[in-house]
């Protein structure tokens, strides 16, 4: 039986310090059954002139000026013809092997996403193996309101794409956490594999959108899951956005009935992921704001005892002391 095709798209601009070591690695892969599309938004570094080197092994690729990251990728996503997707980014590269791994866990037609995992490094040397998309053991809730994609090292069957249709281009920072939002909400959790292998490596960088933005990513988040409240009516939720002056994506994507008390639990499990975001920045106002909203009987047993305990901690301690707490 012959392995899946897999295709895969890179969205580009001004990466020209990276993007030749991520084509040979796409490249590199020898894949037997692979398309392979870059889509660059206009680059007027030595990109193209990169790009051209490799044009006889690409099934397409183009530079032009576009709307940014996700109608790049929407671009190259309607040329796909494989039986797998996903994308890699200009500075990023595959590890050795990883789309021959990848086929071979496709070629079990009950998966329909496969979650692996990735490296994260600098060029100072320091780099870190990140934990799969994460899935919370029967709890959907969690999984949806936490919603942690390792979008370079999950890839998903075409015929969920097809279904899940385009990344919103409004979305700049969380167009992958939308797509799995998305899926998970019509799908649940049943048919991921999540699979304890590398599969990419992923550049941090002083350009790179993930440092360079990061706090674009929160306010992102926040339109995106106050939209979520706003499409399934969680007034609670609604109401706090609404306080902070947080303006909803509206309309939200094409979106699948779901029972609102799990939306609701979902929106709980984002206030409070946010709120022990701020916890680990030492940020109290952030952390004391968000977990006074969270409704703890929204939460697991678990996760309710979690968000008393650093509530509790972070109205008494003082940083130096949680510091001191977390390097013994």
């Amino acid at each position: 039986m012959p392995l899946p095709k897999i295709s895969l798209v890179t969205p580009s601009f001004n990466q020209g310090a990276y993007i030749e070591q991520t084509i040979c690695s796409v490249l590199d892969q020898q894949y037997p059954d692979l398309e392979y599309m870059i889509i660059d938004g206009g680059s007027s570094d030595e990109s193209v002139d990169i790009i051209r080197k490799y044009a006889k092994y690409l099934k397409y690729w183009v530079s032009e000026p576009d709307e940014g990251q996700s109608h790049a990728l929407n671009k190259g996503i309607s040329r796909c013809t494989g039986d797998v997707f996903n994308w890699i980014n200009a500075d990023d590269y595959y590890e050795p092997q990883a789309l021959w791994r990848v086929g071979q866990y496709f070629e079990d037609p009950r998966i329909e996403v496969l979650a692996g995992r990735s490296r994260s490094f600098d060029a100072q040397g320091s780099s870190v193996i990140n934990a799969p998309s994460a899935l919370y053991e029967d709890n959907l809730a969690k999984t949806i309101g936490w919603a942690r994609i390792d979008q370079p090292a999950t890839f998903f069957r075409r015929s969920v794409v097809e279904q899940l249709g385009n990344l919103d281009t409004r979305l700049h920072y969380l167009m992958d956490r939308d797509w799995w939002i998305r899926y998970l909400l019509r799908n649940s959790t049943q048919n991921i594999q999540v699979v304890d292998e590398l599969l990419v490596h992923f550049r941090l960088h002083e350009r790179s959108k993930t440092v360079a933005q990061s706090s674009k990513f929160l306010a992102e988040s926040h339109t995106y899951f106050a939209g979520l409240a706003q499409h399934y009516g969680i007034q609670d939720i609604q109401h706090f956005f609404e306080k902070m002056g947080i303006v909803p994506l509206q309309p939200m994507p094409v979106l699948p009935a779901f029972p609102q008390h799990l939306v609701k639990k979902a929106l709980h499990y984002y206030l409070l992921l946010i709120g022990l975001d701020g916890y680990v920045q030492f940020d109290k106002s952030q952390t004391v704001l968000f977990l006074n909203a969270v409704d703890p009987n929204q939460l697991a047993d678990e996760d309710r005892n979690l968000w008393q305990k650093v509530l509790w901690r972070n109205r008494w301690l003082p940083n130096w002391l949680i510091k001191l707490g977390r390097r013994s």
